[in-house]
C-alpha cells in the first residue's frame, strides 16, 4: 500500500535541518491537490447522489475510524451553522464514539459489529447514502459498514487513498486519490489526511450549492447567532440588495436574522410575511424568486 510505503525524498528527514523538514513536509503537501484533481469525475458522480438522496427524504452518512472518523465528525458539525441544515441530513460516525475525537480507542478501527451497531442506532435505511472514509481503503469498521448498507439497499461511496484497495471495489462510486507515500511513512493524518478533508469540503459544498442554500457565493442560510456571524449577515444583505447597512440590519431584525427573507424584503419591497411566504413558494431558492435561471 502506497499509505504505507517509505518515501525516499524523506529518508533522512531525521537528519534535516528543521527549515528542511518544513520544506519537505510543504513539497509533499503540494502533490494533494492535484491528485485530488484526478478524482473529480467520481467526486461530481458522489455529489449528485447525494443531491438526489437529500431532495427525496435521505441523509448522507460518514463513517470512519482515526483520523478519517474525525473529518467526517467535522464536516458533518460544520454544515448546520453554516447552510442552515438540519443536523440529520448529514452524519458522521466514528469508530469508538465519541471518546475516540479526543483519544485514540485501541481496537475501534477493527470492530466490524460496532458498524452495523452504529448504524442500526440512526436508523440508517436505504434511503440513505454511505461514505466510508478510509486512507488505507482496508479498514474493518469502514468495510462492514458499507456491506452492511448494501445489505439495506443503500448506494455507496468511498474516501481512499491506496488503488485497487478492498474498501473501492464493494462501493457504487469510490473516490481514489493516491497521494503516494507520506513523509513519515504510515502517517496517513499527513497528505492522506488532507486530501479526505479537501474531499469532504468539495462534497458537503457542492451538495449545498445545488441544494439552493448559496446564492452566487453567499452563504445566505448561514445561521447568524454571534456578532461575527450577524455581521457577515448584514454584509451579504447590504451586497445582495444594493442598500445601505442600516437598512440591511432593519429587514434582518425584522425577519429574526432570516438572511434569504430579509434579502427578499429589501429586493422586492415586501413585509416579512410575505418575504418568508415567496420563500416557501420558491422552496426558499432566491435563484427562483427573482427569475434569474437562464
Amino acid at each position: 500500500m502506497q499509505t504505507e510505503a517509505r518515501n525516499p525524498l524523506s529518508e533522512n528527514i531525521d537528519l534535516m535541518t528543521t527549515e528542511n523538514i518544513l520544506k519537505v513536509i510543504n513539497d509533499e503537501d503540494k502533490k494533494v491537490p492535484y491528485a485530488v484533481e484526478r478524482a473529480l469525475p467520481q467526486v461530481s458522480l458522489f455529489v449528485e447522489l447525494c443531491v438526489d438522496t437529500i431532495k427525496t427524504g435521505g441523509r448522507l452518512v460518514y463513517v470512519g475510524a482515526g483520523t478519517s472518523g474525525r473529518l467526517g465528525v467535522l464536516d458533518a458539525a460544520e454544515c448546520p451553522p453554516t447552510y442552515g441544515t438540519s443536523e440529520s441530513v448529514i452524519i458522521a460516525l466514528i469508530a469508538g464514539g465519541n471518546t475516540a475525537l479526543r483519544r485514540a480507542v485501541e481496537g475501534a478501527e477493527d470492530d466490524e459489529n460496532s458498524a452495523v451497531t452504529d448504524l442500526k442506532s440512526i436508523s440508517f435505511s436505504s434511503k440513505d447514502v454511505l461514505l466510508a472514509l478510509s486512507a488505507s481503503g482496508r479498514t474493518p469498521y469502514a468495510i462492514s459498514a458499507v456491506k452492511h448498507a448494501k445489505k439495506m439497499g443503500s448506494k455507496t461511496g468511498c474516501v481512499c487513498c491506496n488503488a485497487n484497495a478492498p474498501l473501492a471495489s464493494i462501493v457504487d462510486i469510490p473516490i481514489v486519490v493516491e497521494v503516494g507515500p507520506e513523509v513519515i511513512a504510515g502517517s496517513t493524518r499527513m497528505k492522506a489526511g488532507t486530501a479526505q478533508k479537501l474531499v469532504l469540503n468539495m462534497i458537503s459544498t457542492a451538495i449545498m450549492i445545488k441544494l439552493g442554500r448559496v446564492y452566487k457565493n453567499y452563504m445566505v442560510e448561514v445561521q447568524p447567532v454571534t456578532s461575527k456571524t450577524k455581521t457577515r449577515a448584514v454584509k451579504m444583505v447590504s451586497e445582495i440588495c444594493g442598500v445601505n447597512e442600516e437598512l440591511a440590519l432593519s429587514a434582518l431584525t425584522k425577519s429574526n436574522f432570516d438572511v434569504k427573507a430579509a434579502i427578499v424584503m429589501c429586493r422586492l419591497g415586501v413585509d416579512e410575511k410575505e418575504a418568508k411566504r415567496i420563500l416557501d413558494l420558491h422552496e426558499r431558492n432566491l435563484r427562483r424568486v427573482f427569475g434569474e435561471y437562464a
